[in-house]
């Protein structure tokens, strides 16, 4: 597939699955519960297929995985309920996948800011061993928030809140990291 091609599909897909809150809120009272869940399968089986390189594919699995247990959730149960439950299991799965990190080195941010190719120095280790420590406990207090709008708040709170307010976290917590690490480098410097 040429580049831009598969750049332009993983953006595409990408903000399908950003936007699925949003989705669901507008689509659910047009289209059955199982029909939303089996688009979102779709979407993630032809990511993990497309777009999984090596190092990504566990984690595409495990979100493969979670989606999976939402469509088979609401396709027996509860429709709206197994709809509201995959940015619990996203986050769940986040979890997982940064703690293992801290039990199995290196820690998922010192794997990000592997990319750059750059060599870190213990000082920058234990910040980026740390820094994963926060994004898991993120990752507990948001998926406890999204479980919670999932079972005892309405739609549009669900929605709010899975839609909007998380992404607005996550991206506050960035941030802010993003200022401690400038900081952090001044000092040591």
């Amino acid at each position: 597939m040429p580049s831009f091609a598969k750049i332009s599909l993983q953006v595409i897909m990408g903000t399908a699955l950003v936007l699925y809150p949003l989705f669901v809120y507008f689509m659910l009272d047009k289209i059955s519960p199982t029909l939303i869940l089996g688009t979102l399968l779709i979407l993630l089986i032809a990511r993990l297929v497309l777009f999984s390189k090596n190092n990504q594919k566990k984690k595409h699995w495990l979100l493969l995985g979670a989606g999976s247990v939402c469509f088979l959730f609401g396709a027996l149960l509860d429709g709206e309920l197994g709809l509201r439950a995959y940015p619990v299991l996203v986050n769940a799965v986040m979890f997982f996948i940064f703690a293992l990190s801290l039990i199995k080195p290196p820690s998922m941010i010192e794997r990000f800011a592997s990319l750059s190719k750059q060599t870190f120095n213990q000082n920058a280790l234990n910040y980026m061993h740390n820094v994963t420590i926060v994004w898991c406990i993120f990752f507990i207090i948001n998926g406890s928030i999204a479980a919670f709008t999932a079972c005892c708040t309405s739609m549009e709170i669900w929605t709010l809140y899975n839609g909007l307010i998380s992404y607005i976290l996550m991206g506050t917590l960035m941030g802010v990291e993003l200022i401690v690490r400038y900081f952090k480098k001044k000092h040591d410097a």
